[in-house]
């Protein structure tokens, strides 16, 4: 059974802007996080999933995109790694706006 991610497995990159907040709900294959966006943000922000199960042996196959909220949609890009992924929101957030991702790990 897929482990269960929460907030601890998360950190969001100063670009989202001072005093962002987010929220996620799911497992470390499958979860969806909602960030809301803070005073004064900065282009391509980032957001770093570490893996609760902790490291995989090889690179893990990222599945990456915004499936809703109020702010502009925009592409999500990834840098994957054994032990975690940094995405990218390759725009400028606006301040309170919210971004929806779903986020996909498939390891091996």
């Amino acid at each position: 059974m897929p482990t269960p991610v929460g907030p601890a497995n998360f950190s969001l990159g100063a670009g989202w802007g001072t005093g962002a907040i987010f929220s996620v709900f799911g497992t470390q294959r499958r979860c969806q996080i909602t960030i809301v966006a803070s005073i004064s943000p900065s282009i391509n922000p980032t957001l770093t999933f570490v893996y609760p199960d902790g490291p995989y042996p090889l690179e893990p196959g990222i599945l990456a995109k915004m499936v809703g909220g109020t702010g502009q949609f925009a592409d999500v890009t990834y840098q994957p790694g054994i032990a975690n992924t940094v995405f990218t929101y390759n725009e400028l957030p606006s301040v309170g706006q919210n971004y929806i991702f779903d986020l996909d790990v498939l390891g091996i």
